[in-house]
């Protein structure tokens, strides 16, 4: 009995132990520095319409066979070109800047959990086709959502819309035993009405996101990690 009693305190320990490890905080230290070093693609090719994820094969080959090319090519956008969120220097445990398209832009932190929310300062103006950004799949796959302040038409042509928003540049951080890591979503979201849109986004997923696609759109994602390194 006293060995079983023993044995069950040893497995109590271990899940702790692991649920602490899979928790664990990554320690901001002030003036320190990182690179972005190399990226891992997390997961498969994953398909979404608005009744959820599709996972019929042959459905999934088909969108593998047409957009496998675009997802690789941004990927490299990613890592090893350098253009996105190349390096991340913590000011302090509230502050940093990152230099993300060519220059240093500067962040808020804050913590969510385990993660990190990297927020500009600056509120920029975006563009996206279509419809509304609060009402594209890119928006609502993001766990952790930017702000929007405003909303407007820029044009319209031949029945193609062109929206316009004001928000802050975003970004997320992991990490995995002790190693800093950004999680990306790549997508392209295929409408009924023929056109395509492509994009990417540093965030955590939103599966629950496919409840905004309208029906007869599809939306194709694959998931990335770029990793960095002290420099």
């Amino acid at each position: 009995m006293k060995l079983q009693s023993a044995l069950s305190f040893l497995i109590i320990l271990f899940f702790i132990f692991s649920s602490c490890k899979k928790d664990e905080i990554f320690t901001i230290e002030p003036a320190s520095v990182y690179i972005k070093s190399s990226k891992e693609m997390t997961g498969g090719l994953k398909v979404f319409a608005g009744n959820g994820e599709i996972k019929d094969q042959s459905i999934l080959n088909r969108f593998i066979g047409s957009d496998s090319a675009w997802f690789r090519y941004i990927s490299d956008n990613l890592f090893p070109n350098s253009n996105r969120m190349d390096t991340i220097r913590f000011v302090d445990s509230g502050n940093a800047a990152i230099f993300d398209d060519y220059r240093y832009t500067d962040f808020l932190i804050t913590r969510q959990k385990s993660d990190i929310v990297l927020s500009g300062k600056q509120t920029l103006q975006y563009t996206v086709s279509g419809e509304l950004f609060t009402k594209t799949p890119g928006y609502w796959i993001m766990q952790y959502k930017p702000p929007v302040y405003a909303e407007y038409l820029i044009s319209s042509t031949a029945g193609r819309y062109i929206f316009g928003y004001d928000s802050r540049k975003q970004f997320i951080l992991t990490s995995d035993n002790g190693i800093l890591k950004a999680p990306w979503i790549l997508m392209i979201t295929h409408y009924k009405v023929g056109y395509v849109v492509y994009s990417s986004v540093s965030n955590k997923p939103d599966f629950n996101f496919y409840k905004s696609v309208n029906t007869g759109d599809t939306v194709v994602l694959q998931q990335y990690s770029v990793i960095y390194k002290r420099y």
